[in-house]
């Protein structure tokens, strides 16, 4: 499959946006393959995935304003081991998923099997090297 050839076709993308809310590097990470994608085509779906102590009103108000300032309003949500979802509930997200042709997944920071397994092409981009292993082993 050609990642140029999107045209109508759904891509999920998990990443660390808001996690560590202001760090424009790790925004922008991720940024890139979200717009990148939507520029050759893709229907861009953005998924970042927090514990639930992290769920801050800072974290919230910086995820809604690159969701915003991007145009990804209807399309991103945080979500929560717990079931919180801040953007598109877990309803839209399920339905996403489903209908998804790949997910591209930075730093393997979504597990969720329900919006991981039903995506047929799945791709793990490590955006760490050294670190991502280390954080692997530590913390499973």
């Amino acid at each position: 499959m050609s990642l140029s050839a999107g045209r109508g076709r759904r891509a999920i993308v998990s990443g660390m946006v808001a996690g560590v809310p202001g760090q424009g590097g790790a925004t922008w990470a991720v940024l890139q393959y979200v717009l990148g994608l939507r520029e050759l085509g893709w229907d861009v779906w953005l998924i970042e995935s927090v514990p639930d102590e992290d769920l801050t009103p800072a974290v919230r108000r910086y995820f809604a304003d690159v969701c915003a300032r991007f145009d990804l309003s209807g399309r991103a949500s945080l979500i929560t081991p717990g079931g919180a979802c801040v953007g598109c509930s877990r309803t839209e997200l399920v339905a996403a998923a489903r209908g998804a042709a790949v997910h591209l997944n930075l730093a393997g920071t979504l597990r969720d099997p329900d919006l991981v397994d039903p995506i047929p092409v799945r791709i793990y981009v490590d955006l760490d090297p050294g670190f991502t292993q280390l954080w692997q082993a530590a913390e499973g």
